[in-house]
């Protein structure tokens, strides 16, 4: 690194800070270029950090540190805030976000808060806390779980339409099949349509009928009805898979302090 910069003097302000007050127990906070420093030497020594619209320090990292940020060894120490159109708090190309970074709700008292380079002013943060000490986010965790659970509801509304149509084939086909048997009967000596032969009937049918599947004569067509339960149950498996990372991703940050 430059040895020549407001990294490198930072990092020496805080070693000697450090040193000469034999502090033990401390933390970094910073906005905008001071965030980008608090993130830097959270880093250094493995501290927490809580950081507002931080520019990103991660190209002056070591290739080890770099690798631990990827590797997601301080997402347990580091947090950062930001506001979604604040273009100083992206993640440079090539980059990676250094622990864990949300979108935060901007304060509407604020003029131009949601602009570009407006909402990167500390004021579009003030206010924006919970009760508890928890941020406003833009979009809520705990929001997302709720509506992520409604896709239960509709996966059991696609597999019960599944079912229904299931069900209704297999009965069209019971009746196909007793309608077969009962024209073969009329078909012996005495009966209704004796003059005809039971190859006459399949005959019959075979003209009436779609398809001819499964030893069934169908009047509607089994290949359409599979490739919809194919469909069907490819985007449950999708819708299934698609809520199990939402949540994951929900649970993993439940609300950010």
């Amino acid at each position: 690194m430059n040895s020549h910069n407001q990294f490198f003097d930072y990092q020496t302000f805080v070693n000697q800070t450090v040193q000469d007050f034999h502090v033990k127990d401390y933390s970094f906070t910073g906005h905008s270029l001071g965030g980008a420093l608090a993130l830097f030497m959270a880093v250094q020594l493995k501290k927490k950090a809580v950081t507002y619209a931080a520019a990103n320090p991660y190209r002056l990292l070591s290739k080890a540190q770099q690798a631990a940020v990827k590797n997601g060894d301080f997402a347990g120490l580091i947090t950062d805030y930001r506001h979604r159109l604040d273009p100083v708090g992206k993640i440079v190309p090539g980059g990676e976000v250094i622990g864990k970074q949300f979108i935060m709700d901007s304060n509407p008292r604020v003029k131009f808060g949601t602009a570009p380079l407006a909402g990167h002013m500390t004021d579009t943060f003030a206010g924006m806390f919970n009760a508890d000490g928890s941020a406003q986010l833009k979009v809520n965790p705990e929001a997302i779980i709720k509506r992520v659970r409604k896709i239960d509801t509709i996966v059991a509304i696609m597999q019960d339409i599944q079912k229904r149509m299931e069900d209704l084939e297999d009965e069209v086909n019971q009746e196909s099949r007793a309608l077969r048997n009962s024209l073969n009967a009329d078909t012996v000596e005495g009966a209704r349509f004796s003059e005809l032969t039971i190859w006459d009937v399949d005959e019959i049918l075979t003209e009436r009928a779609k398809k001819y599947h499964n030893g069934v004569y169908t009047f509607h067509d089994p290949e359409k009805f599979q490739a919809f339960y194919q469909s069907n149950e490819s985007n449950i498996k999708q819708l299934k898979a698609f809520q199990t990372e939402l949540m994951h991703a929900a649970k993993k940050n439940p609300r950010a302090r």
